[in-house]
């Protein structure tokens, strides 16, 4: 799946299994480069986690003119060793530069190993969410900033889940896509339209405007009420006393 940073689907590949084109060796690139095809040579950046990236995959993006960032697998072929092997106290880093490719390692909590063609393996400051200034390598920063896209996505849907054990595989597929195109019109509604809806509200007004009904909120009318005193008597067993 290629999101933007906002979460906006742009393209989505599914995978077939071994007989796909896609299959075999080198699975995760071929994905990569099916769904950057319209995007290639245009100057992009791609953000992606260690499942796809690779050196070889960072070598061809960089000849069509993409740039790519993201974190790396220790046992990647193409992997500088004495990078992977070095031992970090935290907050150290170490990195290697090869043909314009950039790999290095960080020492957070623990070892994040990362791959970029577009930033500098420099230490920048920046302020979290606590209000506490830290320090991380830039293109790590800019992995965490860019790379929410998919996570939006799979939030946003993981909401209001339509997808049931019982249905086949196709039946799944095709409410997936209808979420993802929900999804991504709301993304679409909220930037603009001018207004802002939550997604369930927006949820609704489709439901509303497919069932053909009027996509303002119905008015309810308020009904009179009448209050009527009631007097209530208390009657109370009478006994008869035999003489």
């Amino acid at each position: 799946m290629l999101t933007e940073p906002s979460g906006t689907v742009l393209e989505v590949e599914v995978y077939t299994g071994a007989m796909d084109s896609k299959g075999g060796k080198g699975h995760a690139s071929k994905v990569v480069m099916k769904l950057l095809q319209h995007k290639l040579n245009s100057g992009h950046s791609v953000y992606m986690d260690n499942y796809y990236n690779s050196c070889t995959l960072a070598r061809e993006l960089l000849d069509n003119q993409t740039f790519c960032t993201g974190t790396l697998r220790a046992d990647r072929k193409g992997n500088p060793k004495d990078v992977v092997a070095t031992k970090l106290p935290k907050g150290g880093t170490k990195a290697k530069y090869s043909n314009g490719i950039m790999i290095g390692k960080w020492k957070d909590k623990r070892d994040v190993l990362y791959i970029s063609t577009e930033f500098p393996n420099t230490m920048v400051t920046f302020t979290n969410k606590r209000a506490k200034k830290k320090v991380k390598p830039l293109p790590i920063l800019n992995y965490n900033k860019f790379m929410s896209g998919v996570d939006r996505q799979d939030q946003m849907m993981a909401y209001y889940p339509c997808s049931r054990k019982t249905l086949r595989w196709y039946k799944k597929l095709a409410i997936h896509f209808f979420q993802l195109i929900l999804v991504n019109s709301h993304y679409i509604f909220n930037e603009y339209s001018g207004k802002r809806l939550t997604f369930y509200d927006y949820r609704l007004e489709v439901i509303r405007g497919l069932l053909g009904a009027s996509l303002s909120k119905p008015k309810v009318k308020k009904n009179k009420c009448c209050t009527r005193s009631s007097t209530y008597k208390n009657c109370g067993n009478q006994r008869k006393r035999r003489n």
